[in-house]
């Protein structure tokens, strides 16, 4: 019997973490698979976080004033089932196209898997349409509530 082989991942995108000035000199790495994220911490003692794409529940940008100017910024990520619910890749050049590669290929992975944001959370079994409610909408008149406790402490 041969050897499997199993297809590597290509990388769709990587940098470096930069410091607040913009610069290139931290020891985390960022690289975005087809499938996944993985932020790499370290030189010595080295620590990767992944996250499959799948997951991610939310994207957030943060652009500061310094940002603004040198056309960084840091994109916050929350996903299901991640330990490090700090996920954030700092500093990025070139933010807001990062994102939209970013939602690129998270789009595509959800729906390899045919997976929505509200599946994560659980309510993907027990959502159900014809059940909504409009609270807003909703009345009540509050001297039947009120009537139906007094009835109550006469027994």
């Amino acid at each position: 019997m041969g050897k499997k082989k199993f297809k590597n991942p290509e990388i769709v995108w990587q940098c470096r973490s930069r410091n607040k000035f913009g610069l290139p000199f931290t020891r985390t790495k960022y690289i975005l698979y087809e499938n996944k994220l993985v932020i790499r911490r370290g030189i010595i003692n080295v620590v990767e976080d992944e996250v499959e794409l799948y997951k991610i529940k939310d994207k957030q940008v943060h652009i500061n004033f310094l940002g603004r100017i040198f056309n960084y910024g840091t994109i916050y990520i929350s996903a299901s089932a991640v330990y490090n619910q700090e996920n954030c890749i700092k500093n990025v050049k070139n933010v807001r196209e990062v994102m939209s590669i970013f939602e690129h290929y998270i789009d595509a992975e959800r729906d390899k898997y045919h997976v929505r944001g509200r599946d994560m959370v659980g309510e993907a079994e027990n959502h159900n349409p014809d059940f909504e409610r409009d609270y807003d909408e909703m009345e009540v008149d509050v001297e039947d509530v009120d009537n139906d406790f007094d009835h109550e402490d006469d027994n």
